[in-house]
């Protein structure tokens, strides 16, 4: 029996379709099992909106993955009873601004989607929408526009699906329970503070979410986007599902929310697996309703088999002494870390009791003096602080000023003279005791030189016993008259001596020499 009636109002339904009979081999008409009525035309069959022969009251008007491009002030007249329209993947190029003028009491659901270059909403603005629920707009224009003013009249608006619209900024949209963004240019950190139940901002360039305290989310959906971090600050949250898939998230802040979250899902980030999301293991393993089998972190490694250590910098080094400087005082504080991953940011330095905190040090210096007003015999707690981009590390010492070590310490300056002073002299010994030795060298080299000249100056002496030729009665006498005259002239007696060329050189030095020796040779023969 129920077939049959059913049957019958297909037959009827059939019957009375408004189409013109050029569109009745393309499009159909049809009753759901829940008694709605619909009009649907084939996929890739239309270029315009089909003639409609008779207003009727049908509920829906399916025309998606067409090719239709142009929706005129007549397009809808003679079907103005209908509650939803679909209009989807048509990239429509021109929408009349008089469109919806006759659909305003019963429209509640429209789809569209344009050719990326529709930069107006005045077919929506013109006539009051009252019944309007369900709006869904793709591949608009949307950058320069007011979404929280063109939206703020229709009250009865609940899910809004703002897809491909190039939108930059986040809107504030009232009553608003369900918000899609998906694929827009919203950028950078942004603050929501409105009464989402579902948010989508897939494919965006969002660096960081924070969630006011009066939100009452059931679903988030993040996935697909370039978010990097994301942080939560809401006191009251019904938040069910929560996906940020596809995006750059690397840390994510510990929240309440998620203990609330029945499906969750981060795979496709670069998630930092250490012990800053530690917290997140623990969780899933505890609530063990959310599957993470296709989550990685940034080593490639599976989520749930990471070991979730921290490599954070550590202090090697940390002493803090008690210094004067001329009539100032102050700790001197020095210090070494220990930081592979290089993840320091900047180094404070605190000293209790009057509280005192330093201004950021750059994670490249070793140490500083910190001038305080010390008292004696107490007792200070001195912390130096690491910032680093996962968390704030202290790490602190106590350190007692009493009168022994006041009495001990001496003026910086006074011991730094000392110090100078004793380079001072090693320097004056050290080029003093140099030139000694210099001089004593040079010395040494000239008293060579002038023992060897006097050497080359030893002339050799004449003796009658060498001389064959000499006569033994000759006088020493160099008068002529004294020499005897009877000698032959064929047996001539000479005087010579046979002179190495070495001496040679040397006698030519001394003319007085050569001459008269020359002249002795000259009066022997």
């Amino acid at each position: 029996m129920y077939f049959l009636i059913i049957l019958f109002l297909l037959i009827n339904s059939i019957k009375s379709c408004p189409l013109t009979d050029n569109y009745l081999s393309r499009c159909h008409c049809g009753i759901l099992t829940n008694g709605e009525s619909y009009i649907k035309c084939d996929e890739q069959s239309l270029n315009e909106i089909p003639t409609f022969k008779r207003s009727f009251p049908y509920d829906e008007l399916i025309l998606s993955n067409n090719n239709i491009k142009n929706l005129t002030r007549s397009s809808f007249d003679n079907i103005k009873t209908i509650r939803r329209i679909n209009l989807e993947n048509n990239l429509i190029e021109f929408i009349d601004n008089d469109l919806l003028r006759l659909l305003g009491n019963y429209l509640e659901e429209l789809i569209l989607t344009g050719d990326n270059h529709i930069n107006s909403l005045e077919f929506l603005t013109r006539y009051p929408l009252k019944k309007l629920r369900v709006l869904k707009l793709n591949q608009f224009n949307l950058s320069e526009l007011n979404l929280e003013k063109i939206f703020f009249n229709m009250t009865n608006l609940e899910i809004v699906y703002l897809r491909s619209c190039q939108i930059k900024q986040l809107p504030n949209l009232l009553n608003i329970q369900i918000l899609d963004l998906k694929n827009n240019e919203i950028s950078n950190s942004i603050s929501l503070s409105t009464s989402y139940i579902h948010l989508n901002l897939a494919k965006n360039f969002i660096s960081s979410i924070i969630l006011e305290n009066n939100w009452k989310l059931n679903s988030l959906n993040l996935s697909k986007n370039f978010i990097k971090e994301i942080q939560f600050s809401i006191q009251s949250l019904s938040l069910l599902s929560l996906d940020l898939s596809y995006n750059q998230l690397k840390i994510i802040e510990k929240n309440f929310l998620f203990e609330k979250l029945n499906y969750l899902n981060l795979e496709h980030n670069p998630l930092e697996c250490n012990c800053h999301l530690e917290w997140l293991k623990k969780l899933i393993l505890y609530q063990k309703s959310i599957n993470t089998s296709t989550w990685t972190c940034n080593s490639n490694k599976s989520f749930i088999s990471s070991n979730f250590q921290c490599l954070i910098p550590r202090i090697l080094i940390f002493n803090i002494s008690y210094i004067k400087i001329s009539s100032e005082n102050g700790f001197f504080i020095q210090w070494s870390i220990i930081d592979e991953d290089k993840i320091l940011n900047y180094i404070q330095i605190s000293i209790s009791d009057p509280f005192y905190l330093s201004p950021k040090i750059s994670s490249n210096q070793t140490e500083v003096f910190l001038s305080n007003s010390i008292q004696l015999n107490k007792q200070y707690n001195i912390c130096l602080i690491l910032l680093h981009k996962y968390a704030r590390d202290k790490y602190c010492r106590e350190y007692l000023i009493n009168s022994i070590e006041l009495n001990q310490q001496f003026d910086l300056n006074l011991y730094l003279m000392l110090i100078g002073t004793c380079i001072g002299g090693l320097i004056t010994i050290l080029l003093i005791f140099t030139c000694c030795y210099l001089c004593f060298k040079i010395h040494k080299y000239n008293f060579k030189k002038t023992n060897k000249k006097n050497q080359n100056f030893n002339y050799p002496i004449y003796h009658s016993s060498i001389c064959p030729y000499h006569h033994e009665n000759l006088s020493n006498s160099t008068d002529s008259s004294q020499i005897d005259t009877s000698l032959s002239t064929t047996n001539f007696k000479h005087i010579y001596q046979t002179i190495d060329n070495q001496y040679y050189s040397s006698l030519k030095r001394d003319t007085q020499l050569f001459h008269l020796w020359n002249q002795s040779l000259r009066q022997k023969r």
